[in-house]
């Protein structure tokens, strides 16, 4: 029945010529404008839409057939196996914390500091995605204390600002939502966050080829940007690296899968619109 509304929902949304495109609190950063930029210069006559999804659907509607594409941060869940994922750039993992907190003293927290402190996390049913925001596979067994759980960007910097707890979070926070009483600083020790386009693998419209096409050239021209004005490059992921922008400064803000081009945009280029 699943199977059969998304196919439902899918003809929609071709008979209207509109891309449903899901995303995670603030999408691909600053690369945003520009995939959807490059992907109206290859479909002009298509409209997108862009939704939101609560945090405890990681896959930002693809799992349930809300959406088309979406941009999204790995890992997906489990369940979400029949979702394809590439990846666009990454950027450095942050902690997020109110602007009284004895660490928000530091420029760099030590990875170890914050680990007997509450945590804000994102619910349960996320799966691998709140073990990931947690950094389960960095704390050698040392327990998790919940101090909140939130669904929504707007719940999460309620619970920081009110010292429900502390959380990582991508590096670019510090630009996309600075608040009074909140700050974001780098922590050592911890692997960086990946920016993913998402995809289900069983949809082989040549729109939505078009889109991951769209959001991967439009990533590797930022990466080369970044490197061309740099003179180095600090890593590689699918498309590019760094956080979408280029921008690492401090955050003083008062504030499925990997599965590669071969495996992803190839394919679906053989569907049909």
């Amino acid at each position: 029945w699943e199977g059969a509304l998304g196919v439902a929902k899918e003809a929609a949304a071709t008979e209207e010529r509109t891309l449903r495109v899901g995303f995670i609190a603030n999408a691909a950063n600053e690369l945003t404008p520009r995939i959807l930029a490059a992907f109206a210069a290859i479909r002009p006559d298509w409209r997108v839409v862009m939704t939101q999804a609560p945090w405890a659907d990681p896959t930002a509607g693809l799992a349930g057939g809300d959406v088309d594409v979406a941009l999204v941060r790995p890992p997906l869940p489990q369940g979400a196996s029949r979702i394809r994922t590439q990846v666009l750039f990454t950027e450095d993992r942050w902690v997020l914390m109110a602007a009284g907190h004895p660490l928000a003293r530091q420029d760099v927290v030590r990875f170890e500091q914050p680990l007997d402190e509450p945590f804000v996390a994102v619910p349960a049913e996320a799966g691998v995605w709140r073990d990931f925001w947690l950094a389960l596979d960095h704390r050698d067994g040392h327990p998790v204390v919940i101090g909140a759980e939130v669904n929504t960007t707007d719940e999460w910097m309620e619970a920081i600002a009110n010292n429900f707890g502390l959380c990582l979070t991508g590096a670019s926070t510090a630009r996309f939502y600075p608040r009074p009483g909140v700050v974001c600083r780098p922590i050592d020790k911890i692997t960086p966050t990946e920016v993913a386009v998402a995809w289900r693998a069983s949809d082989g419209r040549q729109v939505v080829a078009d889109f991951v096409t769209a959001c991967t050239e439009t990533a590797a021209e930022a990466a080369a940007s970044n490197v061309e004005s740099s003179g180095v490059s600090d890593g590689d992921s699918g498309g590019g690296s760094g956080d979408g922008s280029g921008d690492g400064s401090r955050g003083d803000s008062d504030d499925g899968s990997g599965d590669g081009p071969a495996e992803g945009a190839g394919d679906i280029r053989a569907g049909s619109e």
